[in-house]
């Protein structure tokens, strides 16, 4: 079963947060572990074993959350992907103010098992920490494949 939409980042700025509150809603199933990754990390392992991940999940509705798909390394790809083998899927781009994610993304490069400099050294230097502040340039890879009206951009400080 193709999941109804999919909750596409961008990350660490409301994504699990959304994907909850969606999930208690009555007629809402939501893949449990939020993330599959197909689209970026797992697309090898074929459209037949990403549909089976929604198999058994309760809802009129069904969908995931993994906001992987709008990294800068990955939004392009995952783009194509998700408009050829999901062309009806609706997606939802929750964002927050790009200075308020900041703090967060730099937290979750120690999570990520490295050993980031300061802030100040990373806002500077690293390739993945600002990038991902740039909501417009992911999605606009959408934009490219995906008609407007399909995806629904929100903003964190909205949902609260």
């Amino acid at each position: 079963m193709k999941p109804d939409f999919i909750v596409i980042g961008a990350q660490k700025c409301g994504t699990t947060t959304l994907c909850r509150e969606l999930e208690r809603h009555p007629e809402v199933g939501l893949f449990p572990h939020k993330e599959t990754h197909f689209f970026s990390f797992r697309y090898n392992r074929g459209l037949k074993w990403y549909e089976q991940l929604f198999d058994g999940i309760n809802g009129r509705v069904k969908g995931e959350g993994s906001p992987s798909y709008t990294t800068g390394e990955f939004s392009k790809l995952a783009a194509t992907r998700i408009a050829a083998d999901l062309p009806a899927v609706k997606l939802i781009f929750i964002a927050r103010h790009p200075l308020e994610r900041l703090p967060s993304g730099y937290t979750q490069l120690f999570d990520s098992g490295l050993k980031p400099g300061t802030f100040e050294e990373e806002v500077r230097e690293s390739p993945k920490l600002l990038p991902a502040s740039c909501y417009h340039a992911r999605l606009q890879d959408f934009y490219e494949h995906i008609p407007r009206e399909s995806i629904l951009v929100m903003f964190l400080e909205d949902l609260k």
